[in-house]
């Protein structure tokens, strides 16, 4: 588990002028919270250590630790008032784009893991809410025309079924050519 009093020795605040060392230090940030995998079950049941590559040849990595924008401020030696500098572009367009970047990655597992189940959903929700401004809507607004609406459950499972139809029929047809 990471725990901030096992840090090494960090000034309590990095003045990131050069955009080359911020991302330097983000990415090392990043692969602390990560790791390749390596373990591969084949059908027989046996591990096997390879270095396993999704479809476009990428190395896969897991989650080790969950990363956060506080953890990897207090990581790269950046405080709060200076992320928001930079988020703001005032340390400059390249420090700019390195913060929006790790923020987007860290916005994203926060996504996917509410997404995927994983983790306190209403911890996940409140994080999304607060820090990256998402909404807990409890209603939507629909707006145009809405020519299914007055169906019944029956009738609108008919045509839930002959459209499902149609597209099968429409596959079909495609693969004859």
């Amino acid at each position: 588990m990471y725990l901030s009093w096992q840090l090494p020795k960090i000034p309590a605040r990095i003045l990131y002028r050069d955009a080359a060392a911020l991302e330097k230090a983000v990415n090392r940030y990043f692969k602390r919270c990560y790791s390749k995998v390596y373990e591969k079950i084949t059908e027989d049941g046996v591990k096997s250590i390879v270095g396993m590559v999704d479809i476009q040849g990428r190395a896969i990595y897991k989650m080790v630790e969950q990363p956060s924008i506080l953890k990897m401020l207090q990581a790269i030696g950046m405080d709060k008032k200076e992320y928001n500098r930079c988020m703001a572009g005032t340390l400059g367009q390249e420090q700019q784009d390195v913060m929006e970047s790790a923020t987007v990655l860290i916005e994203g597992d926060y996504v996917n893991m509410l997404v995927a189940g994983e983790g306190d959903s209403s911890g996940l929700k409140f994080i999304l809410t607060s820090t990256f401004g998402y909404k807990d809507e409890k209603s939507v607004k629909v707006e145009g025309d809405l020519k299914y609406s007055n169906m019944t459950d029956a009738e609108l499972k008919t045509k839930m079924d002959e459209i499902e139809q149609n597209i099968v029929e429409g596959a079909l047809d495609d693969e004859e050519k």
